[in-house]
């Protein structure tokens, strides 16, 4: 797999957000999904404070242990996970599926996130507990990179955020970092976001063509990639002129979801191609697949802007 290098920070090109390892109905097998991505090439691993209910770094913790020199790790101070007394993941999965629980106690347990009172979540004194907090759970005494979670530009752009985020570099408590928001919440001008934040997280989405246009201006990670995608997949199987035409384009019949996935995969390497791009699963096979797709893809991606000029064109129109 393609590496890169951030600020002295060794990176895979391709990395694994753990959103989802509390999807799991036990440690081991969110640990497995690890594993995984690492056995086939992924050195990078993006986490919060905020995923699985704040579970998410403490299921991580076993399989760091022994390779933290050959990993980095991302996590997010900002967004506080939502308090449940459930810590079992089996209990919590069935709860999820809504089985013999009321309504309102399913709505409280399938809450990724607790509150957003972003000026509260973002004092200095909580984010410093919140950044304890996830390096205790994480067994680790750094971070490579640390990401303000949903912060908006006026708070990331104060002194005294920009100067506890500096000194947390000089202490070694972490090596760089930035911020991660939705795409929208961004300036469009980029020099209006202080030039300290190098590092800008945010989703993919092939279907928005103003999107993703000062890449080059900060290290970019890309996440959801597989955003629209089932939206897409429906659109070629109503419209079978313009998913053989596609086809056609790309080399490989997009009739299938496994082929279309290929393309927003292939999307995201055009557009962040020295950034770094996320995939999540927990299912093993598709973390394999998805692995395979990135190092040995069957399309081009200069066929890529055309195939989804062609998706926007056919979408119906808002």
């Amino acid at each position: 797999m393609k590496q890169i290098e951030f600020e002295g920070i060794q990176l895979s090109s391709l990395g694994f957000g753990c959103t989802q390892l509390s999807a799991n109905f036990s440690r081991k097998a969110a640990v497995g999904n690890l594993e995984t991505a690492f056995n086939n090439g992924i050195t990078h691993f993006d986490t919060a404070r905020a995923y699985g209910f704040g579970m998410a770094e403490s299921i991580m913790a076993p399989f760091i242990k022994g390779k933290r020199d050959k990993i980095s790790i991302t996590s997010k101070i900002g967004i506080l996970p939502k308090a449940i007394p459930v810590k079992n993941l089996f209990i919590l999965n069935i709860l999820r599926a809504g089985l013999n629980i009321s309504s309102a106690v399913r709505r409280s347990a399938i809450a990724h996130t607790g509150g957003a009172n972003q000026e509260v979540l973002f004092s200095e004194s909580t984010a410093r507990l919140s950044l304890e907090a996830s390096l205790k759970a994480l067994n680790t005494d750094y971070l490579d990179i640390l990401l303000l979670h949903e912060s908006s530009v006026d708070y990331a752009n104060k002194e005294e955020t920009i100067g506890f985020l500096q000194q947390l570099v000089k202490t070694g408590k972490i090596r760089a970092f930035g911020i991660a928001t939705q795409y929208k919440k961004l300036p469009q001008d980029l020099r209006l976001l202080n030039s300290a934040y190098k590092i800008l997280q945010f989703e993919s989405n092939p279907l928005d063509v103003s999107a993703l246009q000062h890449l080059q201006e900060r290290f970019t990670i890309l996440h959801s990639v597989f955003r629209n995608l089932e939206a897409i997949s429906q659109l070629l199987a109503q419209n079978k002129a313009l998913s053989d035409t596609l086809s056609e384009r790309a080399g490989v019949d997009l009739s299938t979801k496994q082929a279309l996935s290929e393309c927003f995969l292939r999307y995201a390497a055009f557009k962040n191609p020295d950034g770094l791009t996320l995939i999540t699963s927990r299912h093993n096979q598709r973390i394999r697949e998805n692995i395979h797709t990135w190092n040995h893809s069957r399309i081009s991606t200069a066929q890529i802007p055309e195939i989804f000029n062609m998706i926007r064109e056919a979408l119906p129109k808002q």
